[in-house]
């Protein structure tokens, strides 16, 4: 039961779950580490791929990465560039990745535009969870792009 006292609290958009259930028919969604997947793209397939990593910490205070035992650093980041690069070339899948925007080209020079029909593209999205009331708001991050 949610919190608070509501008198009908909304649980499920039943129209908006059917809704979804239509839009996924004929569609495999796969969960996992990026080279797991790999065997489940077949090349020239209408393949959409999104990655969604450990976010690259803005601060150096604010480097929690421990998603898995052995953390998410610059290292991995750079791998999956390279895989990213992979999917898009030679499996032909249409791809895309969001980061945070550490403000530092880290990415732009990870993720080259143009190379590969490759763009990155600025995006704010909202944040309601901080410990630090007045860090929750809009945050500046990178999604990066296969077009």
């Amino acid at each position: 039961m949610p919190f608070g006292r509501y008198k009908k609290p909304k649980i499920c958009d039943e129209k908006n779950l059917i809704n979804v259930s239509e839009a996924l028919q004929g569609v495999t969604l796969v969960a996992g580490e990026y080279y797991d997947v790999e065997k489940y793209i077949e090349i020239d397939q209408d393949t959409f791929v999104y990655m969604d990593p450990p976010y690259r910490p803005l601060t150096s205070s604010s480097s929690f990465t421990s998603y898995s035992k052995s953390g998410f650093n610059d290292d991995n980041q750079r791998e999956l560039a390279k895989w990213f690069k992979k999917l898009v070339k030679e499996k032909k899948a249409q791809a895309m990745l969001s980061n945070s925007d550490p403000n530092d080209n880290f990415f732009y020079e990870l993720y080259v535009e143009g190379e590969n029909d490759i763009f990155i593209e600025k995006v704010n999205a909202s944040r309601s969870i901080n410990s630090k009331g007045n860090k929750r708001g809009k945050i500046s991050e990178i999604v990066v792009l296969h077009k």
